[in-house]
């Protein structure tokens, strides 16, 4: 098992992976801000929109077990470096296209970048710290991913009030090259392990995500019952549900491995995170859309949910290297629940002032149980297979986003044209199905049409965003079920444990 880092190696290894895991969130947070700007510029539909997201997001989550394995493997700063190189590649490839399918590969090989980036990021921690203080670097890495979604909205507000959707690819190719400058000088080689890479497992995983994202997102148009959407809705879930299976197994069978906390931690943060992003991806259409925000004003929008969630992350590192997860994790889920409840009563009239305390519940619920469910993850294997063990962890991280976004958009889809129907109708204002099927697409974009049939458009969007957020917090609530009975248990995976000075170590 290798030793913590001195005190002055371990500063530097933290600041290159909390940057690494910055830029990445960053990317990630910042495209959802340029997506109607993007859908007028290329003349993309909502579902092309949808993968444009999706696209950067399911190779990232098929990959990332792969880039933990390869990180023990190769080392964590060749694979951390190679990663970056990729990602940069990806993004200053995604600024130079001009239709909806170039920008979608373009987004997916950012992706794949991507899920090299965060496994190793993680890994260099795990090798770095240990004890206590591994859960307070844990919190730091966990702000700097929240402060990047942070972030990425402002920044790419910014960006596009003066340049064109291009740009807001351009902080990706700028910081990452200064990310590897600094990983290169700062960090160590790594240590390497012989771990195994399963690349079955990985083919299983993005077979199955693709396939049920794809029957998600295009539900609404071929019908949730056609031969086309239903049987991938049903294989999509088994293929995970099986995979899952596999992984469990041999988890259990470790006697290295602490089955229970790694199954916890990977469940509840697929939850929680799928109960956060679907609300986050609607509310910046809604921001830009609806209320007629600029990018830039909806990115500051944003900034109650993204910016408590990483200012107090450090806090809640602290607190679970104290006192564990017990407490915590119930505690933050309630939040959550009550947070997203509240922003479902949303309706055309309410203000952004009206849902600011909502948005602060939830992202005062986002820091907590992230830190928690990482520190859940991270400190149920031994060292030397922390790069595994993080690909794992960013695996269950983007399943829960990609699934949250497909289904949060089809949910809107498939209620908006009711909600329409019946605004138009108390307002007293006609219609005929080709009005209605012609104002469906848009209306499922957030856009409420203009004169009469504005109010009635805006009360539509308005109320299915609604729905799609009842969804979330529904998710949410199984998961405060769930972190119940796991607190129940009698378990606290985390005591303070003794850490050796370095005078001390054997």
């Amino acid at each position: 098992m290798p030793s913590p880092a001195p005190a002055r190696a371990r500063w530097a290894v933290l600041t290159v992976a909390v940057l690494a895991t910055f830029l990445v969130n960053m990317d990630e947070a910042a495209v959802p801000v340029a997506t109607p700007r993007i859908g007028d510029a290329l003349g993309a539909s909502l579902a092309e929109l949808q993968w444009v997201y999706a696209g950067f997001l399911l190779p990232l989550a098929a990959l990332l077990v792969t880039g933990g394995a390869l990180a023990d493997r190769l080392g964590s700063r060749r694979v951390l470096v190679a990663g970056l190189l990729v990602f940069v590649a990806g993004s200053a490839a995604s600024a130079a296209t001009s239709s909806p399918g170039p920008l979608v590969a373009m987004r997916v090989i950012e992706g794949v970048g991507a899920a090299f980036v965060l496994p190793a990021s993680l890994a260099v921690l795990r090798s770095a710290f240990a004890g206590p203080a591994l859960a307070r670097a844990i919190g730091t890495w966990v702000a700097g991913a929240i402060g990047g979604a942070a972030a990425g909205p402002l920044l790419a507000g910014a960006l596009l009030a003066a340049f064109s959707w291009r740009s807001v690819f351009a902080p990706n190719v700028i910081l990452g090259a200064v990310v590897v400058v600094l990983a290169l000088v700062a960090l160590p080689p790594g240590v390497r392990s012989p771990a195994e890479l399963r690349w079955r497992w990985n083919l299983v995983l993005a077979a199955g995500l693709v396939v049920l994202v794809w029957g998600l997102i295009n539900a609404v148009s071929h019908g949730w019952g056609s031969g086309r959407v239903l049987p991938a809705i049903v294989a999509g879930p088994l293929a995970l549900a099986a995979l899952g299976a596999v992984v469990w197994r041999r988890a259990a069978a470790s006697p290295a491995v602490d089955a229970g906390a790694l199954a916890a931690g990977l469940g509840l943060t697929q939850l929680s995170l799928f109960a956060a992003v679907g609300p986050f991806f609607l509310l910046l259409i809604w921001f830009q859309r609806v209320l007629e925000l600029s990018p830039l004003r909806a990115g500051i929008y944003v900034l109650p949910l993204s910016g408590i969630a990483a200012g107090l992350s450090p806090l809640w590192g602290r607190w679970v290297g104290r006192h564990g997860t017990a407490l915590l994790l119930p505690v933050a889920f309630v939040a959550e629940v009550a947070g997203l409840a509240g922003l479902s009563t949303i309706d055309g009239g309410s203000s952004y002032a009206s849902i600011v305390p909502f948005l602060l519940l939830i992202g005062l619920a986002m820091g907590a149980l992230s830190t928690c469910t990482i520190s859940l993850i991270v400190r149920s294997v031994p060292p030397e297979r922390g790069g595994a063990v993080s690909g794992t962890h960013g695996a269950a991280v983007h399943v829960g986003n990609s699934l949250a976004v497909a289904v949060a958009g089809s949910v809107v889809a498939a209620s908006v044209a009711g909600e329409y129907s019946g605004a138009l109708r108390r307002a007293g204002l006609p219609q005929t199905p080709a009005l209605l099927s012609a104002a469906k697409a848009d209306l499922a974009q957030g856009i409420a049409g203009s004169g009469a049939f504005r109010r009635p458009g805006v009360d539509a969007f308005t109320l299915a965003m609604g729905h799609a957020v009842l969804v979330s917090a529904c998710v949410a609530g199984v998961g405060l079920a769930c972190a119940v009975a796991y607190s129940l248990r009698g378990r606290l995976p985390f005591r303070p444990v003794r850490t050796l000075a370095p005078k001390e170590a054997p």
